[in-house]
This record gives structure tokens, C-alpha cells and sequence, in this order.
């Protein structure tokens, strides 16, 4: 798993065009697994901070005890300029309270006291910018960056 800001180094363009995306609406729909295996989809407002990228969820949200359960998620931001996707998918990792504190502070208070902070580390990113194609139809262009890539090549 990797941060925000190892994709940034990594795909300085892809990361550029998510986090534009992200700040356009500043929404984006989160996608956790319920304790019996299920999908569940829920819209949050993601921020960035320093390295990282950052969801704060109520506490007694369903979405909330799926990562504190499980950890594994997906972020896709809704449509960018031209119906460009962005998405990333790995683990939520709790932030602890001094952390939480310091977040909330760089938010100007933005973070309820009844939320609990999660940093999404990143496994995959992934974007599909579309362009016209053959009938002018939408022709995507998709692109996938892996930590595991980075990570691998860090072990060398």
C-alpha cells in the first residue's frame, strides 16, 4: 500500500487529474464491504493533507464499521472534465487521535468530533479519460498505477 504522495512521485499526471477531479465537487462515493461480504456504497467528501488522502465518517455509520472491520475499499470520484473517471482501491487505515486532532485543525474544524479519520492507502489508481472514437463514440484511454509496482521496485 502506498500514499497519496507515492502516487504523486510516481504519476505526477495521474495524480494531478484525480485530485482535480476530487476538488471539483469535493464528493466522491466510497465503496466498503459489509461483515457478510456484500458492497456497500456510500457518497463522502475526501480531503487531501499533506501525503495523504483522508475520508471522515461518522462513527455509528455503517460505512465507518465496515473499515474499521475490514479495511478494504474503493474511492471512485465522480465524472471530471469530458466524463473522465478516477478511482482508487486498498485499505483504510484509522487515524489515531493526535493525528485526527492535527487533521482537524488543517480542516479549520471541518472534522465533527463524532467522526472517526481514515487514510486510504492506495493499492491501485486507475483513470479513464474518453476521447471521440470510431462513430464518434467515447473512447476511453485507461490507465492503472500499482503500489506493488513501486514497493517491488524499492525491494531491488
Amino acid at each position: 500500500m502506498a500514499d497519496w504522495e507515492a502516487l504523486r512521485i510516481a504519476d505526477g499526471a495521474m495524480a494531478e487529474l484525480g485530485r482535480k477531479i476530487i476538488d471539483r465537487l469535493s464528493i466522491a462515493y466510497l465503496a466498503t464491504v459489509t461483515a457478510d461480504g456484500w458492497p456497500r456504497v456510500h457518497p463522502v467528501c475526501p480531503f487531501f493533507h499533506g501525503t495523504g488522502i483522508y475520508v471522515g465518517l461518522i462513527e455509528t455509520s455503517p460505512k465507518c464499521r465496515d473499515l474499521l472491520r475490514d479495511g478494504r475499499y474503493v474511492l471512485h470520484a465522480l465524472p471530471g472534465p469530458s466524463d473522465a473517471e478516477f478511482w482508487l482501491r486498498g485499505r483504510a487505515r484509522a487515524v489515531d487521535d493526535g493525528e485526527r486532532a492535527e487533521l482537524a485543525r488543517a480542516e479549520h474544524g471541518a472534522i465533527p468530533d463524532t467522526s472517526r479519520v481514515f487514510e486510504l492507502l492506495i493499492a491501485t489508481a486507475h483513470t479513464a479519460v474518453y476521447r471521440p472514437g470510431e462513430n464518434d463514440l467515447p473512447a476511453p484511454t485507461r490507465r492503472r498505477w500499482a503500489a506493488a509496482l513501486v514497493e517491488r521496485a524499492a525491494d531491488a
